[in-house]
């Protein structure tokens, strides 16, 4: 079997030597986006591993067609990025990959305490010498009642953790896990809004919740209240986020996601002007925790990912069927 990979990172290449050599996979790697500028280099290849920075639409995956791709897989959880439905229409198999959620998990239970603790203003205060406990004093978690959107995998992993911080645990999921039950309670959206003193946002981004925490969600919920999003970035609105920080209708926030971030998350804008206004706001308030979407970095994640893309592609290619088959 011959695959292309693109968008793929150094930190990377040991996964995908191992686990081509392991599944007699021959792989050609391109660090460049999949775009129709360079969509011929996919001729003569059974399979395609992407990221969601490729943008696989109408007119790419026509390409693929013409090119007899038959199978695609992505590096990532998510695939907003891909016209499922058109890929269906054209026979083409496409999945997904999972990895370990703990990853995203620990991450988000460290973004909790984090806020709770003070520490993005607590910094702010240190590279300026101001060594005073002037508005450093925090909570502790154990009186908070935390509230988890989305009880899949990861949420599910946030769950178990915080549950040895001895807090109040509640939980919206329009398909509850029987298996959450004896360590939340589950509640409706509208009360968990209402009555969390924090709420983390772990839902997969559809047509249904884009820009689910707005203007209207956030003047519904609790005085002081903390929003952690480690999720997707269109989950929320960040204009609306950011009037809500600056009149005090929510305390902070925690984001590792953000609306607009692919032209500028994975890339060093350091000695470039950023033009992204709303990025620039969040970094600038001391009750802000900002990180470039790498909840997910861990060195078990990428071993994860990697070998479960060319494992997708080896069984569609050999069965037509895989695991985490989405079309």
């Amino acid at each position: 079997m011959k695959i292309i990979a693109f968008v793929v990172r150094d930190d990377e290449l040991e996964a995908f030597d191992k686990f081509s050599k392991e599944f007699n996979i021959q792989v050609v790697l391109k660090k460049e986006i999949l775009t129709l500028e360079n969509i011929d280099s996919i001729e003569g290849y059974d399979g395609v591993s992407i990221t969601g920075k490729c943008k696989l639409n109408k007119e790419i995956l026509d390409k693929f067609k013409e090119y007899e791709i038959k199978f695609i897989t992505t590096r990532t959880v998510g695939y907003d990025n891909v016209d499922i439905d058109y890929a269906k229409k054209l026979g083409i198999k496409f999945s997904n990959v999972s990895y370990s959620p703990d990853s995203v998990g620990e991450f988000t239970v460290m973004s909790i305490l984090s806020l709770l603790k003070k520490l993005p203003y607590s910094r702010t205060k240190m590279d300026s010498n101001d060594f005073t406990l002037s508005g450093l004093q925090g909570k502790e978690l154990k009186s908070q009642t935390v509230g988890i959107i989305g009880t899949g995998k990861i949420g599910q992993s946030v769950i178990k953790n915080l549950s040895g911080f001895r807090c109040k645990i509640i939980g919206y999921d329009p398909y509850p896990c029987e298996d959450m039950k004896d360590l939340i309670d589950y509640v409706s959206y509208e009360e968990l809004i209402a009555t969390s003193d924090v709420i983390s946002l772990h839902l997969p981004l559809t047509k249904e919740n884009y820009n689910l925490f707005n203007k209207e969600a956030f003047e519904k919920m609790k005085d002081e209240v903390l929003i952690i999003n480690n999720a997707r970035g269109d989950l929320v609105n960040t204009k609306d986020l950011i009037w809500a920080l600056e009149n005090n209708v929510i305390s902070g926030a925690a984001v590792d996601v953000i609306e607009y971030e692919t032209e500028f998350f994975r890339r060093d804008f350091s000695s470039k002007e950023l033009s992204h206004e709303e990025l620039k706001i969040l970094k600038a308030m001391p009750n802000v925790q900002v990180t470039a979407h790498h909840a997910f970095f861990t060195k078990e994640v990428v071993s994860d990912i990697v070998e479960g893309s060319l494992k997708n592609l080896k069984s569609l290619f050999t069965t037509g069927i895989s695991e985490n088959a989405v079309c």
